[in-house]
């Protein structure tokens, strides 16, 4: 009885901790996945206009195709950047996800434990060639501008990505509001997603 009561005392930290970061690592894994889905995307449809992966709020996220969708029996061809439309999506064209309710990007100047925390991008998007860009950023001549995303029905977007320049890596942090455990995820400017 003494060696099961000892062992059960050495053990129940590591459950204990293992069952609290349990919810952030779900999220890093799902957002992480949903990231490498979209530059799968961008570079198996060979887009023209790209695929973005956009942050609605704190919680919920979307990956949206911006090309046109060739006409179907039911469906009338579709021309120019198609916009993401949060009150009436296309399933052909945006995907919507939502981490658990504790779970959230961090949007806040410091409010990410990792270092400056909150973002100055609410989205990104792949080409076709897997490379990331900032949709409406506006980069120092001689650079051009990227198009902005196209917003539709009640669209509202988060400032939850941090990039300081568009060569520069990108970071999303993820905070558990509930543990204060945090999880990042750096998008390279090449479009290499890999977890921090």
């Amino acid at each position: 009885m003494g060696i099961i009561a000892i062992m059960a005392a050495v053990s129940l930290p590591n459950i204990t901790g293992y069952l609290r970061s349990s919810k952030i690592r779900t999220a890093q894994d799902q957002v992480f996945t949903a990231i490498q889905k979209a530059r799968g995307r961008a570079i198996t449809l060979n887009t023209q206009w790209g695929v973005s992966f956009v942050m609605e709020s704190r919680n919920v996220y979307w990956i949206h195709i911006e090309d046109p969708q060739i006409a179907t029996a039911t469906q009338v061809a579709q021309t120019g950047r198609q916009p993401l439309n949060s009150m009436a999506p296309d399933p052909g064209l945006s995907t919507r996800y939502e981490m658990d309710s504790q779970v959230r990007f961090a949007v806040a100047p410091g409010s990410c434990p990792a270092g400056p925390g909150g973002g100055n991008q609410a989205s990104l998007r792949f080409d076709r060639y897997g490379s990331r860009a900032f949709p409406g950023f506006v980069p120092p001549p001689p650079d051009v501008a990227i198009p902005a995303l196209g917003l539709a029905g009640g669209t509202v977007t988060t400032n939850g990505i941090l990039t300081t320049t568009a060569q520069a890596d990108a970071t999303i942090c993820l905070v558990d509001s509930a543990t204060g455990l945090f999880r990042l995820i750096t998008i390279g400017a090449g479009g290499r997603v890999k977890k921090g």
